[in-house]
């Protein structure tokens, strides 16, 4: 008889014996057999629960350590036979990302497009400015229509292109031995020739203007300079985009020298040319300046701004040398004087 078998009968046998004799309590033996069933069926009821627990942790932390920490080689190799069924295929994915990418590249360059030719634009305009500036200067000369050249015995021509009234020998023999002739007038003049006519109109810049000439690129001016005295002349002009032009001394516009003898009249530039100024819109501003002896400091600041290439430091120079020319001029000193002429150009 297997065990079952046995187990069951016991069991009826028991259940049969309680019932029919109640008071009659099981011998020891059967309370034994009792406890070790219900141990039994106690162990196999707890140990499925925990096994299938453990099992399910360890499943768990199985799967968690695949995915968040795969094994190295499944990287690369992965990626590479990727990567060779692209080229296979012809890379259609890759392709169609490239081409999205592109096109998204090309509208920006074209909205970018116009700010970077105006950046373009200004740069070489810039350029264009700076060699300029240093290829020829700001104000120009213009030649008269009377090109011919005085020769230098003709003492009567020479005197008019320095518009002086030519006097006799008889004259200058007897001015020798007379008293000593008059002072001379002091004369600084803006004369300016509007185009197509003949007409000079005479401007005195000793005095304040009471309103500003408007010159275009087309008309002609010039200035007149006689001392009284012996001095040192210095004629700057500052025009509107702060381009420094020095007129005098410069042999380009005159032969005349420092220091100027008195009563010796200056033009600027010699008869029978004009000066003129050519791509410029705004307030053009002319110093004359006039010194005991020679200004070497304003020299330098000049030279400087003439010598370098740099558009910016031009400017601070340019800065400079203006600045100190209206501190003179609003508080002037014993031996240096600036007068200041303006005019527009249009």
């Amino acid at each position: 008889m297997d065990k079952k078998k046995f187990d069951k009968i016991m069991d009826e046998w028991a259940a049969h014996e309680m019932e029919a004799a109640p008071d009659i309590r099981p011998s020891p033996e059967i309370y034994r057999k009792l406890e070790e069933k219900q141990k039994k069926t106690g162990f196999w009821l707890f140990s499925w629960p925990v096994r299938l627990a453990a099992a399910g942790i360890a499943a768990a932390l199985i799967i968690l350590v695949i995915v968040l920490q795969p094994p190295k080689e499944a990287g690369p190799f992965v990626e590479l036979r990727k990567g060779k069924a692209a080229e296979e295929i012809g890379g259609r994915e890759e392709l169609k990302d490239s081409a999205h990418v592109l096109a998204e590249a090309e509208e920006e360059e074209k909205a970018e497009a116009p700010g970077k030719m105006q950046v373009a634009e200004e740069a070489k305009k810039e350029e264009r400015m700076d060699e300029a500036e240093q290829d020829r200067p700001p104000v120009r000369a213009r030649v008269a229509e009377k090109k011919a050249k005085p020769k230098e015995t003709d003492k009567e021509t020479l005197v008019e292109r320095q518009m002086l009234v030519a006097e006799p020998k008889t004259a200058v023999k007897s001015s020798r031995i007379a008293a000593a002739a008059p002072a001379v007038a002091e004369r600084i003049e803006f004369q300016y020739q509007p185009a197509g006519t003949e007409t000079v109109q005479t401007l005195d810049v000793r005095f304040p203007q009471e309103e500003i000439v408007s010159l275009s690129s087309r008309d002609n001016y010039r200035l007149t300079l006689q001392l009284t005295e012996e001095r040192y002349v210095y004629v700057f002009q500052v025009g509107a985009a702060k381009q420094l032009t020095r007129l005098f001394p410069n042999t380009e516009y005159s032969p005349a020298q420092n220091p100027l003898r008195a009563g010796k009249p200056v033009i600027i530039p010699l008869p029978p040319n004009w000066l003129y100024v050519e791509k410029d819109t705004g307030e053009v501003q002319i110093y004359v300046v006039d010194s005991a002896g020679p200004l070497h400091d304003w020299e330098e600041i000049y030279e400087g701004y003439s010598q370098t290439a740099k558009t910016t430091e031009r400017r601070k120079m340019a800065n400079k040398l203006v600045e100190r020319l209206e501190k003179n001029r609003q508080s002037p000193e014993d031996r240096v004087s600036v007068r200041v002429f303006k005019f527009k150009v249009r």
